[in-house]
């Protein structure tokens, strides 16, 4: 329609345009006639002055001029009244073709309204099932964070990428705290083992449907195929895969009962060599080379182990007679570091180690085996330095043994705890400090091999078969569902400790501090766990704070009393002073400019401390604020109020201008149903959030201290009790950690009308404490799961790391299974 109205129009305009020039042209006619009229009415003039001059015509002159005159006018007049007429008709057209003009225009108006209209109602449905799809991939990646993190990131990256709504941000969000892997869709089986070759280039998996397959990871986070050695056969499933030393000779077996060689030194283009190697009279489980690369191990359901030189490859032959004493079958085989020791894990529950300095006349050593699983023993590995010897066992433990260097003798030197099924694989990370090892309980667990605690749990969907450490960062599991993840390390989860209550970053960003039945510190870029300060038995921490220069650390106990340390190696500046007359040491924090430190326990008291000389703290002043426990105090960033919450669910302030005279300041902050918990000021100091144990936080207006006022409706949603608070450093965003688990993040430019970012999930017990990094981009949370989770809190931050670590993307047909009936979107495309 509206090319032929514009036609329309064009064509009108041009008629006005017309009528315009014979309107002009109209005049002008006029204007030349009444000059003709002048002229001929002139030269008439003459001619009767002539005649009159004649004598006879004078007397018939008046008569004649009359007449003359008569005609004139009247002549004039007709024309004047023709003028008019013609002016009125051009008038009537122009008014006319105006009156189409506007007529026009008014529908070109309404006609583009009327578009306007129906283009928005149209992006309303495209946004309203945006929102449906973005909300949809978000829960279902929620549904698989805790079994599939690599998954689920990659639909939260699609769930924010379709529509930015709430669940999308939390999911996103979300995956920024779960550890990170880029997968490899390597079989439709069971992936039963992965090497990693010596230059970190190339990864091998051996499936239980017979393939064997090598995959680039030389880029971390985006694997590519490379090539396939062995095509899926279906009856000779391959249990074992390794790489030479020099990464030039790959060795797979299996079911097959004999070892074959691939010279692997052009990946693209991997050749078999030699003559497969034969012996075992049964399924092969497990190969590896000496640290030579001279002599090749094969551990056989057999119940022995056999032993080739490899030296060349091409010709290789047996070494003596097999390796035999295990009673059951050999289900793995290590070489230690110097190459002179051979152990074998047997189903025996033991474990036999050799000795192989001349692997053509080897020898047991003396007192085997090594006892103490109470089952099948899947798994040896020996430490870098080659003084302890890890098993795994069916019986969920990982059993350690250390070796007396120079000797022939191994002694057992306790175990790691944690997994709830069988232990499958075990591997020291290269520098030895970790031990990581992949369960049937669906995931990879990792200890500090000085503490020998926990310190990542990285789930799978389903039993984890084999593991390859990458690298000190870097860890490849091959799992029962036919992948191979790619693990990224340390976990934005860190596993602190038991019962974690508080957590709090220093001011200098590099570390942050940890309090549960210990005091730990942790490098907050590296994740790693730096330094501990023990506890006496049933000792807890309630909280912390580093004072603002950064060098202190001031930690609230549980016997009543608190403690001052070192921020860089926790050790004590002196003894734990005494701050409440009975019960814990509930909180403590700083002034800004650290001279001060305030306390609260459960006595009610909040008391006043000059720590200008930390090893020896003298109280200022002391003040009794409640009743009941005070929970929580914090400071005002000028350092001249004090706000403190209680278990009588109200809020005082006091005015600490003067630190040896605290005075109250106006009425308690109430209006709470139940205990006054959390509290955060904004850095400008004019806000103050209270969370409380009735599931709200209530924002005041602290302008005026003496007078604050209440600023908007509570914040509602927890199912918990609101007992961490923290604002961001900017003052834009307040979290909240809660006791039923989450953690929540509102917008609060507006504090009238504050807005829900997201709401965080992931800690497994109630989270006690957050606190946001000097940068603000980084937020923890504690829990008394023993965990403490870093999250991202930029989405387009958590995004760019997933997709970093993306691995293979989604496939349309994966997308259908796990969200039906959405479009295809494929994830950091």
């Amino acid at each position: 329609a509206w090319p032929r109205l514009r036609t329309w129009i064009e064509e009108s305009a041009e008629e006005l345009r017309t009528q315009r020039r014979i309107s002009s042209g109209a005049r002008a006619w006029s204007e030349a006639g009444r000059e003709e009229a002048a002229l001929w009415r002139g030269s008439q003039l003459a001619v009767a002055r002539d005649w009159a001059a004649d004598e006879d015509n004078r007397a018939s002159l008046p008569a004649l001029a009359a007449g003359f005159v008569a005609a004139s006018i009247a002549e004039d007049s007709a024309a004047r009244r023709a003028q008019r007429r013609r002016t009125r008709r051009l008038h009537g057209v122009i008014a006319m073709l105006t009156a189409l003009v506007l007529a026009v225009a008014v529908l070109t108006v309404y006609a583009f309204r009327q578009r306007q209209a129906a283009a928005g109602a149209r992006d309303a449905a495209i946004a309203a099932s945006q929102s449906a799809n973005s909300r949809e991939a978000a829960i279902e990646a929620g549904q698989l964070r805790a079994q599939d993190p690599s998954l689920a990131a990659q639909l939260s990256v699609a769930a924010y990428g379709v529509a930015h709504t709430p669940q999308a941000t939390a999911a996103l969000l979300e995956s920024s705290g779960e550890p990170s892997a880029a997968r490899i869709v390597d079989s439709p089986g069971v992936v039963q083992s992965v090497s990693v070759s010596p230059d970190r280039r190339l990864l091998a998996a051996a499936g239980a449907d017979g393939t064997l397959r090598l995959w680039n990871v030389a880029v971390p986070g985006h694997p590519s195929p490379v090539a396939t050695l062995v095509q899926a056969n279906g009856q000779d499933p391959l249990y074992t895969a390794a790489f030479s030393p020099d990464g030039k000779t790959l060795a797979a077996a299996g079911a097959g009962r004999v070892v074959r060689l691939w010279d692997v030194a052009d990946p693209a283009h991997p050749v078999p060599v030699g003559q497969p190697l034969t012996g075992p009279s049964n399924t092969i489980y497990s190969v590896a080379f000496s640290p030579d690369g001279k002599t090749l191990a094969a551990a056989s359901a057999d119940k022995t182990v056999r032993l080739w030189n490899v030296a060349d490859p091409a010709q290789a032959v047996p070494l003596g007679q097999p390796l035999t004493g295990p009673a059951g079958y050999v289900e793995s085989v290590a070489f230690s570091p110097d190459g002179k020791t051979l152990a074998a894990a047997s189903a025996d529950k033991t474990v036999w180690l050799w000795d192989v300095a001349n692997p053509a006349e080897p020898f047991p050593y003396y007192g085997m085996p090594l006892t103490g699983p109470a089952a099948i023993v899947t798994a040896v590995a020996f430490s870098p330095d080659g003084h302890t010897l890890a098993a795994a066992s069916q019986d969920d433990k990982v059993w350690l043994w250390t070796l007396a260097a120079g000797t022939p003798t191994a002694s057992q030197d306790g175990t790691l705890t944690g997994a709830t099924n069988w232990v499958n694989t075990i591997a020291f990370s290269p520098d030895g400090t970790s031990i990581a090892a992949g369960t049937s309980d669906a995931g990879v667990l990792i200890w500090s091999r000085a503490s020998r605690n926990r310190i990542a749990m990285l789930p799978r969907p389903q039993p984890v078969t084999s593991i390859a450490w990458d690298g000190p960062g870097r860890l490849a599991s091959g799992d029962a569902d036919g992948t191979v993840s790619m693990w990224t390390l340390p976990s934005p989860e860190l596993a602190a400790a038991d019962k974690t209550t508080a957590v709090a970053y220093n001011p200098n960003g590099a570390t942050l501090a940890v309090g549960g039945q210990d005091v730990q510190l942790w490098n907050a870029a590296s994740r790693t766990h730096v330094a501990t300060h023990p506890l006496a038995a049933g000792m807890f921490v309630n909280g912390l704070a580093f004072s603002p220069d950064g060098r202190i650390l001031a930690a609230a106990y549980s016997d009543h009393t608190v403690g001052l340390l070192n921020a860089s190696t926790l050790a004590p500046l002196g003894a734990p002073f005494q701050v409440t007359a009975a019960g814990n040491a509930e909180t403590v924090a700083f002034s800004p400019d650290g001279t001060v430190l305030a306390t609260g326990g459960d006595d009610g008291t909040v008391r006043l401390w000059s720590v200008t000389d930390p090893a020896h703290p003298s109280q200022l002043s002391s003040v009794h604020d409640s009743g009941t426990y005070v929970f929580t105090v914090v400071f005002s960033p000028d350092g001249k109020t004090l706000a403190a919450a209680s278990t009588d669910n109200l809020t005082r302030l006091w005015d600490v201008a003067n630190p040896a005279r605290p005075a109250q300041l106006g009425k308690p902050l109430g209006g709470f149903s139940s205990y006054a918990i959390g509290l955060a000021f904004t850095p400008d100091g004019k806000l103050l959030a209270v969370g409380s144990a009735d599931k709200t936080i209530r924002l005041w207006s602290i302008a005026n201290p003496a007078r604050p006022v209440q600023v908007g409706a509570p914040l509602t949603g927890p199912a918990g009790y609101v007992w961490g608070l923290a604002f961001s450093p900017d003052g834009t965003t307040l979290a909240a950690g809660v006791t039923d688990g989450t953690v929540w993040l509102w917008r609060v430019t507006a504090p009238a009308s504050p807005s829900l970012i997201a709401t965080l999930t992931g800690p497994a017990g109630h989270v006690y404490s957050v606190a946001f990094a000097p940068s603000g981009g980084q937020l923890a949370a504690s829990s008394d799961d023993g965990t403490v989770h870093l999250w991202d809190v930029s989405p387009g931050a958590a995004e760019s790391q997933a997709c970093a670590n993306l691995g293979q993307p989604l496939t349309r047909a994966e997308w259908n299974v796990y969200v039906p009936g959405v479009p295809y979107r494929a994830p950091c495309s």
